[in-house]
C-alpha cells in the first residue's frame, strides 16, 4: 500500500493468487475510526472486473477526514483483503504493517495582523497559531 501523491489517494495492491485458485472477486476491508474493519464497495469494489484483473484500488485521502473512516493527521491507514472463488471466501489477509498515513488539508489560519515593520516594498504579517 502506498500514498499516490499525484491524485491525493492511497493505492491498495495485493499479490496475485495461484492460478489454480480461480479467484472470482475480492473484498477490501479498511480500518474504521472505531478500530474495526469494514468493506465499502464505494471505496473499492473488489467484484469489478478491473479490480479483479489489476488487484488494486485507489481510495481518496479525503475518505479519512470524516465519517466512519475518520482518523487524525498522521494516523496509519490499515487494510485487509479477502479473496473469493466458487468454493467460498479465503481467510482475511493480515493487516498491512507499512503504508501511508492520513494527510489532511490544514485548518484555516487565524487572521493575520499588519506590523509596524512594513515598508514600501513589503508587507510583513504576523499571526498566532
Amino acid at each position: 500500500m502506498q500514498d499516490d501523491e499525484q491524485s491525493h489517494s492511497i493505492l491498495v495492491t495485493w499479490p496475485e493468487p495461484p492460478a489454480e485458485d480461480k479467484v472470482t472477486g475480492y473484498a477490501v476491508f479498511v480500518g474504521t475510526s472505531s478500530g474495526e474493519y469494514k468493506e465499502d464497495k464505494k471505496l473499492c469494489n473488489g467484484q469489478s472486473k478491473e479490480v479483479i484483473e489489476t488487484r488494486e484500488c485507489h481510495i481518496p485521502m479525503s475518505t479519512f477526514w470524516e465519517g466512519n473512516y475518520r482518523k487524525d493527521q498522521g494516523t496509519f491507514i490499515g487494510v485487509r483483503v479477502q479473496a473469493s472463488n466458487i468454493k467460498g471466501d479465503s481467510d482475511l489477509s493480515p493487516w498491512n504493517v507499512k503504508g501511508p498515513r492520513v494527510e489532511k488539508v490544514p485548518f484555516q489560519m487565524n487572521r493575520p495582523t499588519a506590523t509596524k515593520s512594513m515598508t514600501e516594498a513589503a508587507i510583513i504579517l504576523e499571526w498566532e497559531e
